[in-house]
């Protein structure tokens, strides 16, 4: 719990969430700039990996559970919904590099990701 509570303390205007939720200890949340906003019941295994950067906004709904060195990588925006379950080394991003004809150029290409209620992302799904 300390690096929850750190968290909550460090990043209080970034980040919200509902009280009762869990996360192991090497599980690790970075805020860079923009919003998380976790809802109530939301469970994230050791070795995963939340990350909001560039502005992005990332909310993650009530009862969520995220397995195993899963990441979240948000740059503009990812909704999670309730009752979802995130298997095990799972990536969720909403960003990807920009490419031409003369190979990868600066910047991203963003568009925003949504994961309805009640859904289940199994194990290595990107």
């Amino acid at each position: 719990m300390f690096k929850v509570t750190y968290y909550k303390v460090r990043w209080n205007k970034y980040l919200r969430w509902e009280e009762a939720w869990r996360c192991k200890k090497v599980a690790e949340i970075k805020i860079l700039s923009g919003r998380l906003s976790i809802g109530k019941g939301f469970y994230m295994n050791r070795g995963s990996y939340i990350a909001v950067v560039d502005g992005g906004n990332a909310t993650i709904g009530k009862n969520v559970n995220i397995n195993r060195h899963s990441m979240i990588v948000c740059q503009d925006s990812i909704t999670i919904g309730n009752d979802c379950s995130i298997g095990p080394n799972v990536l969720i991003y909403d960003h990807d590099h920009k490419f031409g004809a003369q190979g990868m150029k600066k910047g991203h290409n963003k568009s925003p990701v949504s994961i309805g209620n009640q859904c289940w992302i199994g194990g290595g799904a990107m």
